[in-house]
């Protein structure tokens, strides 16, 4: 088999045979393994904080050229997404459903430090460095459905 990728033949009892390829590219901090290089060098700037993919129209900038992607739909005029209660407009779902929890006042997102709760995800990271000082968070928890779930 030619792929590109490093195969391992695996035999199994009762003569059932079969490949499956095998995750050569380790991170050297979690261990996590990938099986393409340019996936562990993406994954690395969690752990570098480098963030390459820059907005030409903002100051934002990423770590992934899909985010930046996704970011740069807030500049655009194309909107589909509209609050019920406001009529804020929104390039994404995903943004819509997290803006409307300033009108339902859920607080979903909750520091594990004091127990404070935000509506927004943002607003607990710039919260938690309060306690940590540092400059960014990898860890919170969100309550979804009366469960903790961490992100």
């Amino acid at each position: 088999m030619e792929t590109g990728y490093l195969w391992k033949y695996i035999q199994y009892t009762g003569n059932v045979n079969t490949w499956t390829i095998v995750k050569q590219f380790k991170c050297g901090t979690f261990g996590t393994r990938f099986l393409r290089n340019l996936v562990l060098l993406q994954h690395d700037r969690i752990h570098t904080g480098e963030k390459p993919c820059k907005c030409d129209t903002c100051d934002a900038q990423f770590s992934q050229s899909g985010n930046l992607k996704n970011h740069v739909c807030i500049h655009t005029v194309h909107k589909p997404y509209k609050c019920d209660s406001c009529g804020a407009q929104f390039s994404q779902s995903g943004n819509l459903k997290n803006h409307v929890h300033i009108h339902t006042r859920e607080k979903p997102f909750k520091c594990d430090t004091c127990g404070a709760q935000f509506s927004q995800s943002g607003n607990l990271k710039t919260h938690v460095r309060i306690h940590t000082g540092r400059n960014h968070i990898n860890v919170i928890s969100v309550v979804h459905n009366s469960h903790k779930v961490v992100v």
